[in-house]
């Protein structure tokens, strides 16, 4: 496709905000229930093609969950080779109409059986100089 087939309403667009939620094929199935190989295509054609148009900033998000978070220094590399201004980290909250357990998947809480093992992910991580993680995640890899 090219930029001319999203007009006109897509001159209006100056920001994109994509959710993907997982960094491999095999989690993105399971979270998402979609072809991960796509949505990495279609993610580089937009930093190449959309981000040298008009659109200012492309953020790319994650929200870790007991079925994703092993999966997240993998999304955040490829998402840093394609060159993607910044990826937004959070963690999962409760919400309304949530499909899923919030405690059953709220890794990120000191209860969760996983807590330690995600801990242990989130301090593994290295290059996080595109990563936007919130102050929670912060506090848990600096204790």
């Amino acid at each position: 496709k090219s930029v001319k087939d999203l007009y006109p309403g897509f001159r209006y667009v100056d920001e994109l905000y994509i959710s993907i939620d997982a960094g491999d094929a095999e989690t993105y199935k399971k979270v998402r229930g979609g072809n991960f190989d796509q949505v990495v295509k279609n993610v580089k054609w937009a930093v190449d093609v959309l981000q040298k148009d008009h659109v200012r900033c492309i953020d790319v998000a994650f929200v870790l969950q007991k079925n994703n978070y092993k999966s997240l220094p993998r999304f955040i590399e490829i998402m840093s080779d394609l060159d993607v201004q910044e990826v937004v980290v959070s963690e999962l909250h409760p919400w309304e109409s949530m499909q899923l357990d919030y405690r059953e998947h709220a890794v990120h809480l000191p209860t969760h059986p996983e807590h330690g093992e995600f801990v242990d992910m989130l301090e593994s991580l290295t290059d996080l100089s595109k990563t936007h993680l919130p102050p929670l995640l912060h506090e848990l890899m600096n204790n």
